[in-house]
């Protein structure tokens, strides 16, 4: 995945880790951990601290109460925390909610089930969590990914380092306290960068508000409109084209790197989504739709279809269909099966042929006369098996 800008160094991630787990005695951690690291991230002074994770530790009146002075510290303008995973179900909210803003992390996917936005339900949903992380705003609109930032150059820390290190660093900052995709209980999965964790995703669209258009414009279901139609027709044209096996092969190769290029090139230049495994798809069906119908596989079916041919035998009779000459196809019983138009068009019943053309057991290549108005016919044994189909020729 190609990007063409490193993350805005004015968001971290503060990550809880394996390693730090390991530290602080395992998990669930603290309350009391989280409460010194809020006292430290104010007394830095941070800009916003956007929580998403849940405090699921025992509840401990001490651990409880610094907690909450670290909330008041910070104030609901600088602080804020998921209304429906933590607040609700880990903590009492009487006891927290007015300290901090509540807002909404529940992240939906594509249908393809990768992340490309953070966006909420379309049911009941809250403040947009990223939204307020980089404006304050409680506005629950999605926000796209901006694909031309690398998401793995986000500055990040760790939980112990909150406690430890020096923070001074971290003033005016917008942070993001989430776990570890290897801790998580939940995680989120990208376009080819493959699960990936929460706060990246958070982090990701709180950086992209002001660098994309977030409403989902026109010019892009157009643009992907078209370039789908364009492949759809190449891979009709390569399909009724194509002489060899060979040519179909590298077409194919080929559009599949031109496909992932072009992608690649759309999101380096305007940083929206790509979907270059559609783009083949309709190459794919195009090519598939001409091969079918150049094959005849529509006609083959119908024949199969009406009962009175196998499988092999409506292939093989494809290849007489059309033939300038009349070719019959009889069946076991002597009756015919099918007549090309060809011979349609002759001027004698053609069941009564059977017992003429069907040859004795041991004999090849019989030839018979057959009177066609003022001239002869001569029909020779194209075909033995169950079926047996019989070109007439002058």
């Amino acid at each position: 995945m190609a990007h063409a800008k490193p993350a805005s160094q004015e968001f971290v991630l503060l990550q809880i880790t394996e390693e730090d787990l390991q530290t602080l005695g395992g998990s669930p951690v603290s309350r009391d951990v989280f409460a010194r690291a809020l006292e430290r991230l104010h007394d830095a002074g941070v800009s916003r601290v956007l929580i998403d994770t849940s405090f699921v530790s025992e509840m401990d009146p001490k651990d409880d109460l610094r907690l909450k002075r670290a909330f008041e510290k910070l104030g609901p303008e600088r602080v804020a925390f998921d209304a429906g995973l933590g607040l609700e179900n880990a903590i009492v909210p009487a006891r927290f909610a007015e300290h901090v803003t509540l807002v909404d992390t529940r992240l939906m996917t594509d249908k393809d089930r990768r992340t490309r936005a953070v966006v909420l339900p379309a049911f009941d949903a809250g403040a947009n969590p990223s939204r307020w992380l980089a404006t304050g705003e409680l506005d629950s609109r999605p926000i796209r990914f901006d694909l031309r930032v690398d998401p793995q150059s986000f500055q990040r820390l760790t939980i112990v380092d909150a406690l430890d290190s020096d923070l001074t660093a971290l003033k005016g900052k917008n942070v993001v306290i989430a776990r570890h995709a290897k801790v998580a209980t939940t995680n989120v999965n990208f376009p080819l960068l493959g699960v990936g964790d929460r706060g990246t995703a958070l982090l990701w669209a709180a950086v992209s508000i002001d660098a994309l258009s977030q409403g989902k414009s026109a010019w892009e279901d157009r643009l992907k409109f078209i370039g789908l139609f364009l492949l759809t027709l190449l891979g009709v044209l390569i399909g009724s084209r194509a002489e060899r096996m060979r040519t179909i092969i590298l077409s194919v190769v080929g559009t599949s790197v031109a496909a992932v290029s072009v992608g690649q090139l759309v999101i380096s230049i305007l940083g929206v989504p790509a979907y270059p495994a559609l783009a083949f798809a309709g190459f794919s069906l195009g090519l598939i739709i001409s091969m079918t119908l150049r094959f005849r596989l529509p006609q083959i079916f119908a024949a199969f279809a009406k009962g009175d041919l196998s499988p092999e035998d409506a292939w093989l009779w494809r290849t007489y269909l059309e033939h300038p000459k009349a070719v019959l196809l009889f069946g076991p019983d002597g009756t015919v099966r099918r007549a090309n138009p060809a011979a349609e068009k002759l001027e004698f019943p053609l069941d009564s042929l059977a017992l003429d053309l069907m040859p004795q057991v041991g004999h090849r290549n019989l030839q018979v006369k057959v009177a066609c108005g003022n001239r002869q016919k001569h029909s020779r044994l194209m075909l033995s098996g169950l079926m047996r189909a019989y070109r007439l020729s002058s």
